[in-house]
């Protein structure tokens, strides 16, 4: 008999690991017989389930959320397992360990312990289901790039660009094909485990997604029996992990044979007992009720950046409308930059940097993917390996943006645009904190009767009598209150922020001089502007004027539209 485990040196939302053995024999042990921990701390008790570890090996892991001393005893139906007791010291947690992540502000994530999280994620659906030097290089790269949050697969997938047998499967083979669904492989679980917390030392969240459609082994059509005891069991072993998100299914909507997925979110969230974050991720045939209490936060797979459409669009709606579920709000699947012919996959790197910045602008969160044909079918969005696009450096730059501003406290805010469009988007923390997002330009359909028809080049049609009609150009207002406002523009595609200088509310009109970009207005009631004169009365070389930036006119009509004034035009 034998009881292991650390007497002190684990961290606040660290692990402690009990690992228990038993001379007892059993025909299944992974169903034969539980083991519980029991653990207390100045009046706080937690329980926590174990499980089998193959051979005669128990485990149980337990994540403290308070420092200072606790104490455990196991409780189990077998004797060698049951009344095991000890007491271990928390320490507090060391540099990077904010705790789990969680709820913020309604609609938004922080660490436990407060510290901001903004959440940028990447897909990796298959990488440990297929070769151990290829997660090396995959760990690799994500420590190069600005990626904290990775969604990734249990069960293994086969779908186009990866039909391979994994090395390892959940299951035990009795021989080649056929898995006892009542016996786990603990080889599989561990080396899992041992990703987990690779990914939890880079800073990486583990966004695990427990069910996808797209199997040739029976894993996708287990009963509801197989299912349950499957959820026990990854929640035992995984649970412990600070940087665990579960992500109950992928495209759940387009299972041959629906689960009763209220019935396994609502095990998960009485299981878990840490509350880690949890949702479900839809395809292309309908969306889930997220207003389900078990549901922490939408997760949306949104197509319409593919749909083919002659006119402007706002990429951002179906986000905004989720947001009224009151619940945070990720885009898990905009579609990916890449080349590999399909539809979602095939997106430009402008496309996908976009898409993300329309994303971001509905108060919600987007997720990167890459689906670059690779030697070999390695597509980085299934198996990793390197990144080769274009997209991950400047979503890393709409991260730093978005992570100076006061992102959790700002919201969509349209009705701040007057005679604007729908490439022309605004999210305010009002009285103190503007980005206004400008889409790539692009004419409406029905103004020019040569390029969007009727006349084709061989086809031509008399030109319409008078001068030529061109679009209209519209001027659209800020609304952005009184006050004094830094002015930033920011180049979203070049990744560079430029300032223009400071002005005054409530109202700017202007047209942009970059699209794609974003102009931020920071300040307000509380600012006063540095200068003592306008930017047009500052001297070349004056020490508060602001340096050459670009060799472009920054014009429009920034300043008091009530006063007619411009008074931040400004050549650089």
């Amino acid at each position: 008999m034998t009881l292991r485990f650390s007497p002190h040196g684990v961290e606040r939302w660290g692990v402690q690991e009990i690992t228990l053995q038993s001379r007892q024999t059993y025909g299944n042990p992974f169903a034969d017989v539980t083991v519980q921990g029991r653990f207390g701390s100045q009046g706080k008790e937690v329980t926590v389930d174990g499980f089998h570890d193959g051979g005669h090996t128990w485990r149980v892991r337990f994540m403290p959320d308070t420092a200072g001393a606790w104490s455990f005893t196991t409780v189990s139906a077998d004797p060698e397992l049951n009344g095991k007791s000890g007491s271990f010291a928390v320490v507090d947690p060391g540099p990077g360990n904010h705790g789990p992540v969680v709820v913020k502000n309604q609609r938004h994530f922080a660490y436990t312990d407060g510290a901001p999280y903004f959440p940028l994620g990447t897909t990796l659906y298959n990488w440990l289901n297929r070769d151990r030097d290829l997660e090396i290089r995959t760990l690799a790269t994500l420590s190069r790039n600005p990626f904290n949050k990775v969604r990734f697969l249990v069960f293994p997938k086969w779908m186009v660009f990866n039909r391979v047998d994994p090395p390892l499967f959940p299951y035990v083979q009795p021989q080649p094909g056929k898995f006892d669904l009542d016996r786990f492989d603990p080889e599989f679980f561990s080396h899992y485990e041992s990703r987990i917390r690779d990914l939890a030392a880079l800073g990486i969240e583990a966004d695990i997604i427990l069910f996808h459609p797209y199997d040739k082994w029976g894993f996708a059509s287990m009963d509801q029996r197989h299912d349950d005891a499957y959820l026990r069991h990854v929640v035992a072993r995984f649970a412990a992990f600070r940087n665990i998100w579960w992500t109950l299914a992928n495209e759940f909507d387009v299972f041959p044979q629906q689960k009763d997925w209220r019935h396994l979110g609502e095990l998960i969230a009485r299981i878990d007992p840490y509350g880690h974050l949890r949702g479900i991720h839809n395809c292309c045939v309908a969306f889930y009720d997220n207003s389900q209490s078990w549901i922490t936060h939408v997760i949306l797979q949104d197509i319409t950046p593919q749909r083919r459409t002659p006119a402007a669009r706002d990429d951002s709606s179906i986000a905004l409308d989720a947001r009224k579920i009151g619940k945070p709000v990720l885009v898990d699947e905009y579609g990916y930059e890449g080349n590999n012919g399909m539809a979602w996959g095939n997106l430009g790197p402008r496309e996908a940097v976009e898409e993300h910045w329309a994303i971001t602008m509905a108060g919600a969160y987007g997720s990167h993917g890459e689906t670059y044909v690779n030697p070999g079918n390695l597509l980085w969005w299934s198996v990793g390996g390197e990144l080769v696009g274009e997209a991950p450096a400047r979503l890393g730059f709409l991260k730093r943006i978005l992570s100076e501003a006061p992102y959790t406290e700002m919201e969509p805010a349209p009705e701040l645009i007057v005679n604007g469009n729908p490439l022309i988007t605004a999210l305010a923390k009002r009285g103190s904190y503007y980005l206004f997002h400008f889409g790539q330009t692009k004419e409406p359909a029905d103004w020019n009767i040569g390029f969007f028809g009727p006349a084709t080049p061989s086809q031509p049609l008399p030109k319409p009598d008078g001068p030529v009609r061109w679009a209209d150009s519209r001027v659209p207002e800020f609304h952005i209150g009184e006050g004094t406002f830094r002015v930033d523009m920011i180049d979203t595609w070049n990744m560079k922020t430029y300032f223009l200088g400071y002005t005054t509310g409530p109202v700017q009109r202007f047209q942009p001089e970059i699209a794609p970009g974003v102009m931020r207005f920071s300040g307000g009631l509380n600012v006063t502007c540095p200068f003592d004169r306008t930017l047009e009365s500052l001297p070349a070389g004056h020490p508060t004027a602001p340096k050459r930036l670009a060799p472009w006119t920054v014009s429009g009509t920034l300043g008091s539209s009530g006063s007619g004034a411009s008074s931040l035009r400004q050549r650089y």
